[in-house]
This record gives C-alpha cells, sequence and structure tokens, in this order.
C-alpha cells in the first residue's frame, strides 16, 4: 500500500470513529484533519469534502452488511437481498441510536444523498417490478416514494421514540416496496422474521455486527 492509499484510509477511519460519537453534523473537517494528524488542505486533496468521506463511509457499511446477509444466506436471490437489506437498515436504525443519527444526518437531512438512494432503488425496479408496473413514469414515481419512507420513519422515530412498536414500522416499509413491485404484501412478514433470527446492530466506528440468535 503506498504511502497515499495509507493517509487517505487513515483519514477516513478517524472520520467513521468522529461521525460515530459526534454525529456528522458536528464532526468538522477540522477535527478529522488534526484527529488524523494531517492538514486541511491534504483532506481536500484526497476528498472533495466531508459529504463524500460521509458517503465511502454509508457504502461500507451497507456493503458489509450485504455482504454478512449473503454469508448466511447463500442462495438469497438479488431481490430477496435488496428487500431484506432495506429492512434490516432501518430495523438498525429504531434499534440503534448511533445509526439512526447517523442515517437521519447524512441521508435524511441531505437531497444529493437521497438521490444517490434513489439511483439503486430505480435500478432494482426497472428489472423487478411487475409487467403492469415497468413505465419510465411508474419507476420514477414509486422510487420517489419508497426512498422519501424510510428518511421520514427514522425522523418520526427519533422524535417519537417507543411510540409505534418496531414490527409496525418494518411491516409498513416492507409493504410499501411490495406494492410498487406488484408482489404480495403478505410477503413482509417472512422479510421481519428474518430479521429477528439475529443481533443487529453496529460496534464503534460503525462496524457492522449480524449474530444469529441461538
Amino acid at each position: 500500500m503506498s504511502k497515499g492509499e495509507e493517509t487517505k484510509n487513515r483519514i477516513l477511519f478517524v472520520a467513521r470513529d468522529l461521525f460515530y460519537e459526534y454525529g456528522f453534523h458536528k464532526t468538522t473537517a477540522r477535527m478529522i484533519s488534526e484527529k488524523a494528524n494531517t492538514n486541511l488542505g491534504l483532506l481536500n486533496y484526497y476528498f472533495k469534502n466531508k459529504n463524500e468521506m460521509g458517503l465511502i463511509i454509508y457504502s461500507s457499511i451497507r456493503d458489509r452488511f450485504d455482504e454478512l446477509i449473503a454469508e448466511y444466506f447463500p442462495d438469497m436471490d438479488e431481490l430477496t437481498l435488496f428487500l431484506f437489506s432495506s429492512t434490516l437498515e432501518l430495523y438498525l436504525c429504531i434499534t440503534n441510536e448511533k445509526y439512526g443519527n447517523f442515517f437521519h444526518e447524512f441521508i435524511g437531512g441531505e437531497p444529493k444523498n437521497r438521490r444517490f438512494i434513489q439511483e439503486h432503488i430505480s435500478d432494482v425496479f426497472c428489472r423487478y417490478s411487475s409487467e403492469y408496473a415497468q413505465t419510465p413514469e411508474y419507476t420514477m414515481l414509486a422510487t420517489i416514494s419508497i426512498s422519501a419512507i424510510k428518511p421520514a420513519v427514522v425522523d418520526y422515530v427519533l422524535n417519537h421514540k417507543g411510540e409505534i412498536k418496531t414490527d409496525t414500522y418494518l411491516r409498513y416499509y416492507l409493504e410499501q416496496q411490495l406494492h410498487f413491485l406488484g408482489h404480495n404484501k403478505s410477503e413482509a412478514d417472512s422479510y421481519i422474521e428474518k430479521v429477528h433470527k439475529f443481533y443487529i446492530s453496529v460496534a464503534p466506528r460503525f462496524t457492522p455486527v449480524m449474530t444469529p440468535l441461538v
């Protein structure tokens, strides 16, 4: 690994630690540079801005959870993985305050980051929605609707803790996705059952944890 790669990785490591500890908004570029023992100019050399660091970190968290899911469910097809992974993330947002706050600030509070999510959802819906739903207009509207639900739910959860049961949030979110995909809403229960078979959390620095419950 080159010195430049080591420096870039160190900056990301520190940013991830600070985002976990203080939140995305309260963490400043100066805090990152000081803890990484570098200067602001070098931060700007490797990254466009703090948001780019956040996007890399957010993507790596989601990718690692997808890897863990694939380890436990090696035969899971792409659509099932998408639905299970998105449900797992909402469960994590509800049950883990650190991750819920990070998602709320980074995705919920940044329109350009929601567009990043929309692109992924749109790709899935284009390939897996039922025949009646496969029109550009429908796909666009479905993508907008689905991508808006999770940030709105997480915002509500953070401001109304314990008011609604976790499974109710999960079922509602799943049913909306299944509806737009042209699937039976009753399939939601199978995804919720899978989630409850695991202990799901994040350790410090947003280290993904997914362990089967005995």
